[in-house]
């Protein structure tokens, strides 16, 4: 990586900017968010820090209000080879039915239940993909980049595991049959949403937190030992659901860890202004999150519950969240794994906290580890970690 220079500096006397872009960056750089892990932080006040962080999330994620709603409705039921497919539709408000797949070990049942764990896909990815079912005619449910890898839930019921796999609005079957350019309905449908007082991250962990006394309730399923699983856009949404339900006791976290404000500030200020973009799509946004903490924060909040980090990120993050699971000696419960290009030690060279200025996204990428071709679902180490911990 080239050394480069803000792009972005006062030549005015007050300090001020007259480009917009360039106040918005020194406002970043300076005001540091309000709920980030505390550096005097102890065991004592560490649940009034994580209270207002997690208080602050669900205010931030603008959750749709809560109403009675009918009982989910089995749609069908298919048995496979060591475990059955359950199909359910459930209704999170009064004008949505939506669906989600179980997928049960033989021999699970109320005298033998297993534990559970809630998959979440990636991105553009369906709940069948997850399951390594066959995909739905729906032209909007045939991305399935490595079908082997990506099938989480498959592979957590052929560990033992209840497997729930779900979809994220707008995507697979949830989304409008049309695949002239598949991003157009859903971020269209962000922009509804912002306006109307949502965001999609709050809306996709609310239908699954609709669901969640159901699932514990299900005879096969030790309520106990739940845990959630994500990949990619997932790995998101696991986060904030882990944040906000008690039940959840270990979290698989597969993507690279990452600060989303620092992340902004440093490709924005990237000498090339052809590159000054991050567009990774609207429906991540959570309005005023860069304000008040960001993912290695939220990671922190979690401690002690097990997480398992399975695409790498930069040590300064993981430093971060470690600080946190220390306090209650809790360390071994932070499984931390690396892209297999990053695997060998020898190949992570950077211990310095990444820079806020002028990073192409392929620097960035490389401070954090991350190899984005290679991005998908990793197994290995998430039975691992389950079986570790559930």
């Amino acid at each position: 990586m080239d050394t480069v220079k803000n792009q972005f500096v006062s030549s005015r006397p007050d300090g001020r900017f007259t480009s917009s872009m360039a106040a918005h960056m020194e406002m970043l750089r300076r005001e540091k968010p309000k709920l980030s892990l505390p550096e005097n932080l102890t065991k004592e006040n560490f649940p009034q820090w994580n209270a207002a962080v997690r208080e602050k999330l669900r205010e931030l994620l603008l959750l749709p209000e809560f109403t009675p709603q009918p009982s989910p409705v089995l749609l069908s039921s298919v048995q496979r080879e060591g475990y059955r497919v359950d199909k359910w539709e459930f209704y999170p408000d009064d004008y949505t039915a939506a669906s989600f797949l179980a997928l049960i070990p033989d021999g699970a049942d109320e005298h033998h239940p297993v534990p559970g764990v809630l998959c979440f896909p990636g991105s553009i990815f369906s709940k069948e993909s997850l399951a390594g079912e066959p995909l739905s005619e729906n032209p909007m449910s045939q991305f399935n980049k490595f079908p082997q890898r990506n099938c989480m839930a498959l592979h957590m019921v052929k560990a033992g595991y209840a497997a729930f796999a779900f979809d994220h609005p707008e995507t697979a079957d949830a989304a409008l049959v049309r695949k002239e350019d598949y991003y157009s309905s859903r971020t269209q449908m962000c922009h509804g949403y912002i306006q109307s007082g949502l965001c999609y991250p709050g809306v996709t962990v609310f239908q699954k937190l609709c669901v969640m006394e159901f699932i514990k309730a299900l005879p096969y399923v030790d309520a106990s030992r739940l845990a959630v699983s994500g990949h990619s856009l997932g790995t998101e949404c696991a986060l904030y659901h882990a944040l906000l339900s008690d039940d959840i006791k270990a979290v698989v976290f597969n993507d690279m860890l990452s600060d989303q404000r620092q992340r902004y500030v440093a490709v924005t200020e990237y000498e090339n202004l052809a590159q000054m973009r991050q567009n990774i799509g609207n429906w991540h946004e959570v309005p005023g999150l860069l304000r008040w903490f960001a993912f290695p924060d939220l990671c922190a909040a979690l401690a002690p519950t097990p997480i398992a980090f399975n695409e790498g990120g930069a040590e300064e993050w993981f430093r971060k969240v470690l600080r946190a699971y220390a306090l209650f000696d809790a360390e071994e419960s932070v499984q931390i794994s690396h892209y297999p290009k990053f695997a060998d030690p020898a190949s992570r060279t950077h211990s310095e906290v990444p820079p806020e200025i002028g990073l192409s996204e392929e620097d960035y990428f490389a401070l954090h580890y991350t190899d984005p071709g290679d991005h998908s679902f990793r197994a290995e180490p998430s039975l691992r970690f389950l079986k570790n911990h559930l």
